[in-house]
């Protein structure tokens, strides 16, 4: 993403400053370093030569105006920006084409995935489900009988979201549920968001939300080789409520152009996919329980509850996995987790096998099966 952060922050830095810079530091990154600014913003600045004039980036100051040049001063009571031209008057137009420029950019990084050449079934949908996932937690295995960091967490979804991939059958359309909890904390403080309780954490809020948004790529894009259509449900959960919205955000960028995939973009955390006959509604479970998720479907979703008569909720926040009665015209199922167990649920002695399940679902009969993975079938 260099393509466009040093647009965002950019400072004046001459040919001769990037050369003597790169000459006594030994790289590019380095010089950049020191200079405290973008690599890209060195190396444009040797490829224009001796005697030019530093190049006349478009960035976007703290107070949200479109200005030409601009530069970054540290001072003994932090800082200050230096603004000596602004371009035009600073309307959320003229902002608004900048991100869109940005997003054109972010879009063209993603080559397209080539539709699947075997034929699916345009009767069938694949459900994949991975709930409560907990990016950024951190367990031991002397605490909660298995160890939990960022690495093992992506290897261990990697590995059984493919599974999934490989057990389920050809269908046309594959639903890849991000059932909320995919991070561990929502900022740079490792707590929770609404009651502040302290978490047991592995690495930086930055960190976990990169390694977080390239897993989900990763999940479409391998979801895209088997399925001619894809739909994409990321949802807020209690750990996460504002990085959820974020992940939405960056997902409809990256494939926003991709007729082949739709990003459910809903801030209400809520959401809903008709199928035929079929109806699938999704919560987290945090704001509802889930004996009270086949009323708050019915009158949030009143036309696809009537024209369905096989209903389906899909929620989390538990870590265990139920599958309920089917009341009130909706089967609810609660989906377990695959993180480890923390020092926090070991010592409140809440136990539960780690798996993750994908459904299958036919057009006009409701659920047709199911695959079911747990981290020690795939070596994890």
């Amino acid at each position: 993403y260099g393509k466009w952060s040093d647009r965002m922050v950019s400072s004046k830095v001459s040919f001769q400053e990037a050369k003597a810079a790169v000459e006594l530091h030994g790289s590019n990154r380095k010089a950049a370093a020191a200079l405290g600014v973008g690599e890209t913003t060195v190396r444009r600045a040797l490829a224009r030569g001796p005697g030019s004039e530093p190049e006349e980036d478009l960035v976007l100051d703290p107070g949200h105006h479109l200005v030409r040049r601009s530069r970054y001063r540290r001072t003994a009571e932090g800082g200050e920006w230096l603004i000596s031209e602004k371009v035009g008057p600073s309307d959320p137009a003229s902002i608004r084409e900048l991100f869109e420029d940005m997003a054109k950019e972010l879009t063209l990084a993603l080559d397209p995935v080539p539709v699947p050449k075997a034929a699916t079934n345009s009767q069938l949908l694949n459900l994949y489900v991975v709930s409560d996932f907990h990016f950024g937690a951190l367990a031991l295995k002397r605490e909660g009988g298995a160890d939990w960091n960022m690495k093992i967490a992506l290897e261990t979804l990697k590995r059984v979201y493919g599974e999934m991939l490989l057990r389920s059958p050809d269908a046309e359309v594959g639903v890849v549920c991000q059932l909320g909890d995919f991070l561990h904390f929502d900022g740079f403080d490792a707590v929770t968001p609404t009651s502040k309780h302290l978490l047991d954490a592995s690495t930086t809020y930055s960190e976990m939300s990169r390694v977080a948004v390239h897993a989900l790529v990763w999940m479409i894009r391998e979801t895209l080789k088997k399925h001619q259509k894809v739909h994409v449900i990321c949802a807020e959960g209690n750990h996460d409520i504002a990085s959820s919205q974020m992940m939405r955000v960056w997902l409809n960028v990256l494939f926003g152009d991709d007729p082949r995939v739709m990003i459910d973009d809903s801030d209400v955390p809520y959401y809903a996919y008709e199928w035929g006959k079929t109806g699938l509604f999704f919560h987290h479970g945090h704001l509802c329980k889930p004996e009270k998720l086949a009323s708050v479907a019915a009158a949030m979703f009143r036309e696809m509850w009537g024209r369905c008569p096989h209903m389906v909720a899909h929620c989390g926040d538990k870590h265990h996995f139920l599958r309920g009665k089917d009341d009130n015209g909706m089967m609810v199922i609660q989906h377990p987790t695959l993180a480890a167990k923390d020092r926090y649920s070991s010592r409140h002695a809440w136990f539960s096998e780690r798996a993750a399940y994908s459904y299958t679902y036919t057009k006009d009969h409701g659920e047709a099966g199911y695959v079911r993975v747990t981290p020690e079938m795939v070596g994890c």
